[in-house]
């Protein structure tokens, strides 16, 4: 029981130390009613990913683009702003759970390591904010803002990519 309560602590604290506009956190709780196993309950909780997979964690993002536009319609470039809308799904432990300490201690190093790459996403996903402010501020009416920002949204899908290829490796090491 004092291993669930470090784990949701932990969680809490990664929530309170992520410092990211906009960001949202949710969880979903891993149990021991099916198995006695935390190996099996966590496999068993694993969330369903966009490409039809399953993961631990998983980071939805989205971003909104903004700006003001004069008297006569056009879009003042200098007053756009992106935000970035992100939700990051974790796993709890429940309180009521039967998993040993030493369980639960290998749990919580496991999910740390994982909220590490996520801080690696959620730093691409706030460089892609700034450089969309900068595109759409350099642009000369509506449509060159509007192609801006989908530019630079693709851009940070594509370093997104990049980014979890070239650490794919270390992930799949955080083996529970």
């Amino acid at each position: 029981m004092a291993g669930a309560l470090f784990l949701a602590l932990l969680l809490q604290a990664f929530a309170g130390d992520v410092e990211f506009p906009g960001i949202e956190i949710q969880t979903y709780t891993i149990d021991d009613a099916a198995t006695s196993s935390l190996r099996e309950a966590m496999r068993a909780a694993r969330l369903h990913t966009a490409d039809g997979g399953r993961a631990v964690v998983r980071t939805d993002w989205r971003y909104d683009w903004r700006w003001a536009r004069s008297r006569d319609g056009a879009c003042v470039a200098e007053s756009a702003r992106t935000e970035a809308k992100v939700v990051m799904t974790v796993p709890v432990i429940s309180l009521t759970t039967s998993f040993d300490d030493r369980e639960l201690e290998r749990f919580a190093t496991f999910v740390d390591g994982l909220m590490d790459y996520e801080r690696g996403r959620l730093a691409l996903i706030d460089q892609g904010r700034e450089r969309s402010d900068s595109a759409m501020r350099g642009a000369s009416n509506c449509a060159e803002m509007e192609a801006a920002a989908r530019a630079v949204h693709l851009d940070t899908v594509r370093r997104i990519a990049e980014y979890e290829t070239q650490n794919t490796a270390a992930r799949d090491r955080l083996v529970f």
